[in-house]
């Protein structure tokens, strides 16, 4: 069996979202943004929406699952559906 290999993938966290998962939270869930697999590492940068920049923190986590699921809270076009991410560090 060939082994996947695995990938450094770079997001922004919001400040609220980075303090609680460097407080120990075990998931994320995010709109589907990117492409991601279990095994991967995301690397979380801190951002400030205010400043409009990162704060320079930054945090890395190994996904260890993700679940999709369907975005179903308001009605959309196929071009402006999205799914949301679950993703278990």
């Amino acid at each position: 069996m060939v082994e996947k290999k695995r990938r450094r993938i770079e997001i922004k966290a919001r400040i609220e979202i980075f303090e609680r998962i460097l407080n120990c939270e075990k998931f994320d869930i995010r709109c589907e943004i990117c492409e991601c697999d279990i095994g991967d590492t995301l690397i979380l940068q801190e951002w400030d929406n205010l400043t409009e920049e990162e704060t320079g923190r930054t945090i890395e986590k190994e996904i260890k699952y993700i679940l999709l699921t369907e975005n179903q809270l308001r009605p959309q076009t196929q071009e402006e559906k999205h799914n949301f991410q679950t993703i278990l560090f």
